[in-house]
């Protein structure tokens, strides 16, 4: 964690802080299924190349509810030769309204994934966001989580 190998006892601590969001379907935790994110049935071809190909879709963020994912629109990159989604890239179209008395006028969320031997994971999440609270309050949030010096392990299971 934050440069440094975590101790067995927060190794233990994280994995049961997950399980138990997972079983309990925590409405609090910020876990994003791209499944939920992605509206597959809207996807439409923007770009192709040998290699990569980009493609749209309309974004529905159960957090956000109905009337605020209308105003919200994504794309993604998709790795061919890898099969794997590289980028998926989340941007408004309008003003809305997450909660009561917040406006954002502005939202830009960006998930850069890596592919390791068979596994995706995350590299960088960056999140860009202006707009106002309580008609007084000025939001200007800009963040960047990476992701780096993935360790396995465990053994591998092949399901066999």
């Amino acid at each position: 964690m934050n440069g440094q190998t975590p101790t067995s006892k927060q190794v233990r601590k994280f994995v049961r802080s997950k399980q138990k969001h997972a079983e309990n379907g925590n409405p609090q935790s910020s876990s994003l299924k791209l499944r939920d994110i992605i509206q597959i049935e809207t996807l439409q071809l923007l770009s192709e190349d040998p290699h990569r190909f980009q493609a749209s879709f309309a974004v529905y963020l159960n957090q956000l509810g109905e009337e605020a994912s209308q105003k919200l629109k994504g794309s993604l990159i998709f790795d061919k030769g890898q099969q794997y989604i590289e980028t998926i890239e989340i941007i408004n179209t309008g003003t809305f309204s997450p909660v009561f008395s917040a406006d954002i006028s502005e939202f830009r969320l960006t998930l850069r994934f890596i592919k390791i031997d068979t596994v995706v994971l995350p590299e960088r999440q960056e999140l860009a966001m202006k707009g106002t609270f309580a008609f007084f309050t000025e939001i200007d949030e800009v963040s960047t989580d990476r992701f780096s010096d993935y360790r396995y392990t465990g053994s591998w299971h092949t399901g066999k």
